[in-house]
């Protein structure tokens, strides 16, 4: 009996296809089918009624069970539904490049088996843990023997010794035979994640991340996928690994933004994990400092079960968090006199400073002294260039638009065009001639850009070496650094006047967790934050590291104005080189989305980064309180609408930020 089979191509982003074939197949097949003038591998997506239009057959179907497993489907399935992706899109993550390099390692032609080896446990000495960590690891080791879905919150302060708990109820899911999915923000913290698991639980561990080459990354699926390996850690793309029978998931800081991808499909990393973990019934584990304020209501609310850890795993102290008025310590540069005199104390008894400045670039921008003129993107809307005077360039950091620096004026002709404020580069130079000698490392995206290797080397010559690491806030997520006694963060006012919701709870997380990065031995630390509004209650909540008063007052204050986590939002966003087009296209969508009680459209506006690109921005937001189950149904056609080649459209699902 023929069936009809939507496939998924494999070599292209494309919309998926209907495919006949002379008996039904199940979801993540691997089949051969034509495609224009030449043959495709590509994936069943699902068996699909009979269509009215005449269809092409199956090729071949080269393995006698699927590729991809089930929960593997299922989870491309929801994150198509969720957010509105294509399912080609959705899948695309499930295998490495367009899977051609694992059909290759696989010899796909031939017919093999997929068979697991059982992997030997490596008997490791348990760690050593304090009363309140035996209490956490113990809560979540029953959970994993119990089996079934159990999503706890590990709210612990900065060196209270997260980790630790991780790694020993791990190590029960490992006795059992199961497998653990370790999800951590940034690829920078997975070597030092790698090496803690492989010291508690045996060396047999899987990387999945962007980092690694297509070739890598297919070793890895593969060895995961024959069940030879039952550990994966990695970033977001960790969650499509095909590892079966997890025991325990464990989505580390899991506040941060980078588990949230910025392309479609957008889904976040961390809410993709809850949904795994409930799909594959076992525990989650999400954890942080600063708890997102969406798990920390979960937990409140007894969604989430709470664990705590309010002290550090040595008993050290928090850090001392001091707060310096730039107004009335006005040094020439980017410290100021008490951040430069404590810098030099530190280095001079031989111990580690960390700098942070969550700015790249030389100077944020150039300004004439003599006419104001300061030059901008002519791609997106005259917003300000950034000054890289090693590279002698201008760079817009929205659009990738790179200019020469100008020997004079454009304007007036004037020799008198100057840089305007402080970025990181001209701080590093800064450090660099306050202590001659010291090692002075820089971290931000112009440093590891190109050469995957180049953040590793500068976190290992620091720990090596100790000096001075400055850095964006890249440098803040979890880092475990030696003899750290001062943070410096050389503007603690950075972010503040975003026009975004939740500009407090990122300014309040990146600072927290850059104070976190000293006093983590006995040394002990201090941490100084500079800035223009010394009596910000932000700061002063930072300062006594009160996550508690901090999230009571952002959901109070959300509450009262419905936003999330109160509510839900869906951003809507369409972009054209012409303005019309793309307010046009947003308003015949708000016209067909009725205005309820709970449902509240906002918009057309210009998005606040209005032209990028030389494509004109305008942002529809959706709020919603309650279940609305026919608005994605509607978005999704919406979205599917045929249109200008120059009108491109999509919808982020629970965005971020609205930027």
């Amino acid at each position: 009996m023929t069936a009809y089979l939507d496939v998924c191509l494999l070599s292209r982003q494309a919309p998926s296809f209907t495919y006949q074939s002379p008996q039904a197949l199940p979801a993540g097949t691997l089949v051969q089918v034509p495609f224009r003038n030449r043959t495709s591998w590509a994936i069943v997506w699902g068996e699909v009624p009979a269509p009215n239009f005449s269809t092409k057959e199956i090729l071949e179907v080269p393995q006698d069970e699927p590729l991809l497993l089930e929960h593997q489907m299922a989870l491309a399935r929801w994150i198509s539904e969720y957010y509105l992706a294509t399912p080609s899109t959705a899948m695309r993550h499930l295998l490495p490049g367009d899977g051609s390099t694992v059909l290759g390692l696989m010899g796909i032609g031939r017919k093999r088996s997929l068979k697991r080896r059982e992997e030997p446990i490596l008997a490791c000495q348990p760690l050593q843990l304090n009363p309140r960590q035996q209490v956490a690891v113990q809560t979540i080791e029953e959970s994993v023997r119990q089996g079934g879905f159990s999503p706890f919150l590990l709210r612990g302060v900065t060196g209270s010794g997260k980790t630790a708990v991780f790694l020993e109820a791990a190590r029960a899911a490992i006795e059992q035979g199961k497998g653990l999915l370790y999800l951590v923000p940034e690829i920078g913290l997975t070597p030092q994640s790698i090496e803690r698991i492989q010291q508690a639980l045996g060396k047999r561990v899987a990387l999945f991340h962007s980092g690694l080459s297509i070739g890598e990354r297919a070793s890895a699926w593969l060895a995961v996928r024959k069940g030879e390996v039952r550990i994966v850690l990695g970033a977001r793309s960790a969650l499509f690994a095909p590892l079966q029978d997890p025991g325990l998931i464990i989505v580390d800081e899991e506040h941060d933004s980078s588990y949230k991808q910025d392309e479609t499909p957008r889904f976040h990393g961390r809410d993709a994990a809850v949904w795994l973990a409930r799909r594959q019934s076992c525990p989650i584990v999400l954890a942080s400092a600063t708890p997102s304020l969406e798990s920390w209501k979960n937990a409140q609310e007894g969604r989430y079960a709470l664990l705590e850890l309010p002290e550090r795993a040595q008993g050290q102290p928090l850090p001392e968090v001091q707060i310096v008025d730039r107004r009335k310590d006005p040094a020439p540069g980017s410290l100021t006199i008490a951040a430069r005199q404590s810098l030099l104390q530190t280095i001079e008894k031989g111990e580690r400073v960390v700098v942070l400045l969550n700015r790249r670039g030389w100077s944020p921008s150039m300004e004439c002294r003599s006419c104001g003129y300061s030059p901008t993107c002519p791609d997106c809307n005259d917003l300000k260039m950034v000054l890289h005077r090693k590279r002698g360039r201008l760079i817009c950091h929205h659009c990738g638009l790179t200019e020469f620096v100008p020997k004079t004026c454009p304007q007036c002709g004037s020799d008198s065009l100057d840089p305007d404020g402080i970025a990181i580069q001209k701080l590093e130079e800064e450090i660099q001639a306050l202590v001659p000698g010291t090692p002075v490392l820089r971290l931000d995206r112009d440093v590891t850009a190109g050469r995957r290797e180049e953040l590793q080397e500068r976190l290992s010559a620091f720990r090596k070496d100790g000096g001075v690491l400055l850095g964006t806030q890249m440098i803040a997520k979890g880092h475990d650094f030696p003899s750290v006694t001062l943070v410096i963060a050389a503007d603690g006012d950075i972010g503040s006047s975003s026009p975004d919701f939740r500009s407090n709870e990122r300014t309040f997380q990146t600072l927290t967790q850059a104070a976190g990065r000293c006093g983590r031995d006995m040394l002990g630390g201090r941490v100084l934050l500079q800035t223009r509004a010394p009596d910000s209650p932000l700061l002063e909540r930072v300062r006594h590291h009160d996550f508690l008063g901090f999230a009571a007052q952002e959901l109070e204050m959300r509450k009262e104005l419905s936003l999330p986590p109160w509510s839900r939002f869906f951003l809507a966003e369409a972009a054209s080189r012409t303005a019309s087009k793309a307010e046009d296209a947003l308003s015949a969508l708000a016209r067909s989305i009725p205005s309820t009680r709970e449902l509240s459209v906002m918009g057309p506006i210009p998005a606040p980064l209005p032209v990028v690109r030389q494509a004109y921005r305008f942002h529809l937001v959706i709020k919603c309180q309650g279940p609305q189950p026919g608005l994605r149904t509607h978005l999704a056609q919406w979205l599917a609408i045929r249109r200008d080649p120059d009108l491109r459209c999509h919808v982020d699902v629970d965005p971020i930020d609205l930027l």
